[in-house]
């Protein structure tokens, strides 16, 4: 008995399940978030400093390193090319 095209197994770091353009947007996101922690960082402990901004900071903080824990988990699930991530990780 012959097994149909759409039911035998594909082996997933073939055929990466994240996109390109998917991983190119978190990327970004990543590269903002990163840009605004720095941006804020600066402002501490000076007079500039804003009421909010040891809150952010954190905040910042945890979301950059959830950004973080997603690429790796989707490079170690096999959901995305490991030589576009290390490409992603070079250019950054």
């Amino acid at each position: 008995m012959n097994t149909p095209p759409s039911l035998k197994y594909v082996d997933p770091r073939e055929f990466p399940v994240v996109s390109h353009e998917l991983m190119t947007k978190e990327w970004c996101t990543l590269h903002r978030l990163i840009e605004e922690i720095s941006r804020v960082q600066t402002r501490l402990g000076t007079p500039l400093e804003e009421v909010e901004d040891y809150i952010l900071v954190r905040e910042l903080g945890h979301k950059i390193r959830n950004k973080l824990h997603i690429l790796q988990l989707w490079a170690e699930l096999g959901m995305v090319d490991r030589d576009e991530l290390m490409l992603e990780l070079s250019a950054g």
